[in-house]
């Protein structure tokens, strides 16, 4: 049985991967390398406020569970961003397929309601809402890159 924590480790994972591929975006696109540092710095923090969650949680600070069946799409989603990461290390991304990518990405975790699958209680429950809202700003921010870029 899966349980709220090890759910947790799966999040964890897919902002590590994440953060890794807009580190790849941001040292092939050098035109918009501060773009991809940004993105890449705010997935390392969701990386630590995720941890420090799973932490406060353990330490008995707060509630955490799963509000009912977990799927794979977490996984699913990380495995896409690792073949990604790969095709872009190997030059096989271009800029605009990088952003249109990065946005579709974003959308998937805000439809799958990644975050959305946790209840929580006390300060757990503010970073999960944190957490939603930065993504949905992260997303917004791809958005405004594609109308201007492309």
């Amino acid at each position: 049985m899966l349980l709220a924590k090890d759910y947790l480790d799966m999040l964890k994972s897919y902002e590590e991967t994440l953060a890794e591929l807009y580190e790849v975006f941001e040292s092939r696109f050098w035109l918009k390398r501060k773009f991809w540092k940004q993105l890449a710095a705010d997935e390392r923090r969701h990386v630590q406020m995720i941890a420090d969650m799973k932490a406060s949680a353990e330490a008995g600070e707060g509630t955490l569970r799963l509000k009912g069946f977990v799927g794979v799409d977490v996984v699913e989603a990380r495995n896409f961003v690792m073949n990604l990461m790969n095709r872009a290390a190997d030059g096989g991304v271009g800029r605009r397929e990088a952003v249109h990518r990065a946005a579709d990405i974003e959308q998937t975790a805000i439809e799958g309601d990644f975050y959305g699958i946790l209840d929580a209680e006390g300060a757990t429950s503010e970073v999960l809402s944190t957490l939603k809202k930065q993504s949905r700003e992260k997303r917004d921010r791809l958005d405004k890159e594609l109308r201007r870029w492309f």
